[in-house]
């Protein structure tokens, strides 16, 4: 049964700054040809929408990009780095998800 969410595609910052308040179900779809950036284009999509022969969504496919992360790891990641940084800037966050997708834990500061 579809999920009733529509995907998305919107700035990462965006996204960042939206990510809290949207559904675990959910997983980014970015550019793998290329390192994170502030105003990339992503896609949020509900996997389970897809159909069985789908990898990505109709609308990652026209951006060009490929399942990145679940949005749970996504908030995972945000989380750990308000855990030591009360505060952080939108730089910040793009800065620790480009680490954690690149060594596979959450950055230290």
């Amino acid at each position: 049964m579809p999920s009733g969410f529509e995907p998305v595609a919107l700035p990462l910052v965006d996204l960042l700054e939206r990510a809290p308040s949207l559904p675990d179900t959910l997983a980014l779809y970015a550019r793998l040809d290329r390192p994170l950036a502030a105003n990339e284009v992503v896609v949020i999509a509900d996997p389970d929408d897809l159909d069985d022969w789908e990898d990505e969504p109709p609308l990652a496919r026209a951006h060009g990009c490929a399942y990145l992360l679940s949005l749970p790891d996504l908030k995972a990641v945000v989380h750990d780095l308000e855990r030591l940084h009360a505060h952080p800037t939108l730089a910040e966050r793009v800065t620790a998800l480009a680490y954690y997708l690149e060594n596979d834990r959450f950055q230290r500061l």
